[in-house]
């Protein structure tokens, strides 16, 4: 039996739980490499300082029956907006979009040990929360269409934008500062609007998703680490005889990629939190 694993076979996962229809799963060591030169030396001399570890990983984010389903139909994106310019806002659903991506990151500080510690695995605590908010559709002309009129309007008068984001039972909701507009008018389709926004202040979610998304998404709003794994499996189960890296990490970074005739696309990145353990299953 050759000793090569396929990579279909080794799935990176949270909370015990592999992350469902992944397509993409790395695990990164990386040691501080840490050189000087002296005189008379024709080369550096190079030795490795601290280690740190992190895992990114790619999949569908599926119904909360665990089934695979188009974005079509299943996302709304919602702002509340004075359509009347009477000071009366309601929520009312953007139309004509084509893609919506939401993004999370998390700033996180290195937490070295002290100089009487020999060279080991670096620690981190968290820092601030920050999420931005990017949409793409069909451009409307506001003397025609009251919603996209009033999303012009917005950072004109220097607001935000009170939105809300639903996706397979996810509910996200904060409050959006336009960063950027794009009106873009090509040969080859229809006239199209892309708006960039700046989450201002705490995103909020409600509703689950299946497990471990649902993990990954609680550890990044409560502040707290995530159990990770990057792990060979076989049937279904792990796989005896083989190793299983594991340790703690926090949720630094995750996207979800929301496009029409596409699947809903979960992406996340965890940073390690000390040691990265080699457990033979």
């Amino acid at each position: 039996m050759p000793d090569e694993l396929s990579g279909s076979n080794i799935l990176v996962g949270a909370a015990g739980t592999a992350m469902p229809a992944q397509t993409t799963a790395t695990l990164t060591t990386e040691p501080e490499l840490v050189e000087t030169i002296v005189k008379n030396a024709n080369a550096p001399i190079k030795r490795s300082g601290d280690l740190q570890w992190n895992i990114s990983a790619e999949g569908k984010l599926r119904d909360d029956a665990g089934k695979a389903g188009l974005s079509n139909g299943e996302v709304a994106l919602k702002a509340d907006l004075d359509l009347n310019d009477d000071g009366t806002e309601t929520t009312e659903t953007i139309p004509g979009l084509q893609s919506v991506t939401l993004s999370l990151d998390q700033e996180l500080e290195q937490v070295p040990p002290g100089i009487d510690q020999p060279t080991g695995w670096r620690f981190f605590s968290p820092q601030e929360l920050d999420w931005t908010l990017e949409m793409e559709g069909h451009y409307y002309d506001p003397e025609s269409n009251d919603v996209y009129d009033a999303l012009y309007q917005k950072p004109r008068d220097g607001g935000v934008i009170a939105g809300t984001l639903e996706v397979f039972g996810l509910t996200f909701n904060g409050d959006l500062a336009v960063d950027s507009i794009e009106r873009e008018a090509d040969t080859d389709g229809p006239a199209m609007v892309s708006f960039s926004f700046g989450g201002s202040d705490l995103l909020t979610q409600s509703g689950s998703s299946e497990a471990p998304i649902s993990d990954l998404l609680s550890s990044y709003f409560d502040q707290q680490t995530v159990s990770s794994f990057f792990r060979p499996i076989q049937n279904g189960s792990p796989q005896t005889g083989t190793t299983s890296w594991e340790g703690d990490a926090w949720l630094s970074t995750a996207e979800l990629t929301l496009e029409r005739d596409a699947y809903p696309n979960f992406s996340y990145e965890v940073q390690g939190d000390g040691a990265l353990n080699p457990i033979t299953q």
